[in-house]
């Protein structure tokens, strides 16, 4: 199957305010960093629009050219949309729109889907933000599927495809089956300078989405009380690869790829880069003490009924078995709101901690402002405050919606996580959102009986 997914430019709707972007047809700089290799297509007789492909591979991942036949079929579809939008032909229905383009491209266009309408608060013409459709006798592979964005911000939040380039701490990775004396002693010759230069040499003139530097723990497995904190730089393009599980699958890749040593060896000396250290924590988004009021932001209950918890943290937990999902869940509450929730622990976790009070032996649900507060740990403390902060984002995230520096989100197994990392553990909040997908709660206005519970 061919895949191809890429950009709608139309010029005559480019917003030329400084800092501003129109909401149809122009493409942002930082959407220009999603690859490292865009292709820029364009025709004379389609003068109003330009194509710009982020991604053009083969079912095998092989990168390659837009034909002539699909940059002719896209370049024809585009230039009509935008005659017929300021034509006026266009309105917020997308029915119409889909009628519409099936039958002037008949023949050459099946399985159209169309996103959203929107409209150009300037031209007032009215465009879709993306588009889906598959080329009838596509020329390199009559099996494809084309996705084309034609708003920017849609574009910034839908688009799922990345790559990552791996700037690992020392060039010779086996250097760190050494001793940790001579480890130590390589890590600290590289210096910052040397460090950002290796980094400008690996982005070359390519502008980069994010830029991240991950910690991890090394130790010799003769010396296990001897850790060192090792850095390795993610150079991303595309905002899809910003989250634990791709960076994780990307860098251990790269080290298997560049080492004469097999992953059960690195396991001994990184564990946390090729073992999952995580817990799961599922907030009861449904069990609610408190319905919101108008003016009054309501509460959950702390209270929680036995009979639900297994198989909740059983769903929640997609990837562990049930035996340990029942051996390790907990539950507890949280300060923010009064929250009651689940947490797992994963069964590669160092030091064998799966079980959350054994993480936290000290922690109390309790405010910042309470001069008990302070009877926590230093490290519970900053946990506590980031499992509060989490909670808040975790209430009205989505699989697109922005999200606070240090933290991130994951799908896995169609489940949507908010992550964030404390003291090398990642902790996978359940959004309410897939929450509700999974156990069909309702609204607490509409149903302040609380869903399932």
């Amino acid at each position: 199957m061919y895949i191809l997914k890429g950009f709608m430019v139309i010029q005559p709707l480019a917003d030329n305010t400084p800092g501003a972007i129109s909401p149809i047809g122009e493409l942002s700089t930082y959407s220009k960093t999603f690859s490292k290799d865009v292709g820029h297509y364009s025709n004379a007789a389609q003068p109003s629009v330009d194509f710009m492909a982020f991604n053009s591979r083969t079912d095998d991942g092989l990168q390659v050219e837009v034909t002539p036949g699909y940059q002719d079929t896209i370049l024809e579809l585009g230039e009509w949309l935008y005659a017929n939008s300021v034509a006026g032909i266009f309105t917020d229905s997308e029915g119409d729109l889909t009628t519409a383009v099936l039958a002037e491209f008949s023949g050459r266009l099946t399985g159209l889907d169309v996103g959203e309408m929107i409209q150009d608060p300037i031209s007032s013409v009215w465009m879709p933000q993306s588009l889906q459709f598959t080329v009838v006798g596509g020329s390199v592979d009559p099996e494809n599927r084309v996705r084309i964005w034609l708003s920017d911000s849609a574009f910034r939040s839908q688009y799922d495809e990345y790559e990552i380039d791996v700037v690992p701490p020392l060039v010779n990775l086996d250097d760190f089956f050494k001793t940790a004396v001579e480890v130590k002693a390589l890590l600290d010759s590289v210096n910052d300078s040397e460090r950002m230069t290796r980094i400008q040499e690996a982005k070359g003139n390519l502008p980069e989405t994010i830029l991240r530097t991950d910690m991890y723990e090394w130790s010799n497995p003769i010396q296990p009380d001897f850790e060192l904190s090792t850095p390795w730089t993610l150079i991303i393009y595309g905002p899809a690869g910003n989250n634990i599980d791709n960076i994780k699958a990307v860098l251990s890749q790269y080290i298997l790829d560049n080492s004469a040593y097999t992953r059960e060896d690195w396991e001994d000396y990184i564990p946390d880069l090729f073992k999952s250290t995580e817990f799961i924590i599922t907030p009861l988004w449904a069990n609610f003490s408190i319905p919101n009021q108008t003016l009054v932001t309501g509460l959950y209950s702390p209270t929680i009924r036995h009979k639900i918890v297994l198989d909740i943290a059983r769903t929640t937990a997609t990837r562990y078995d049930n035996a340990h999902v029942d051996d390790v869940v907990v539950t507890s509450v949280a300060n923010w709101r009064s929250m009651g929730f689940l947490a797992v622990g994963g069964p590669e976790n160092r030091d064998g901690i799966s079980v959350l009070s054994d993480r936290f032996q000290d922690y109390i649900s309790i405010s910042t402002n309470s001069v008990e507060f302070g009877r926590m740990s230093p490290s519970t403390q900053t946990w506590s405050v980031l499992l509060s902060n989490m909670l808040r984002v975790a209430y009205d995230m989505t699989e697109f919606s922005d999200l606070p520096l240090g933290m991130t989100r994951l799908i896995r197994d169609g489940v949507l996580y908010l992550v964030a990392s404390h003291e090398e553990f990642q902790y996978l909040v359940v959004s309410r959102l897939a929450y509700e997908d999974l156990f069909g709660v309702i609204d607490p206005e509409t149903n302040p009986e609380g869903g399932n519970i």
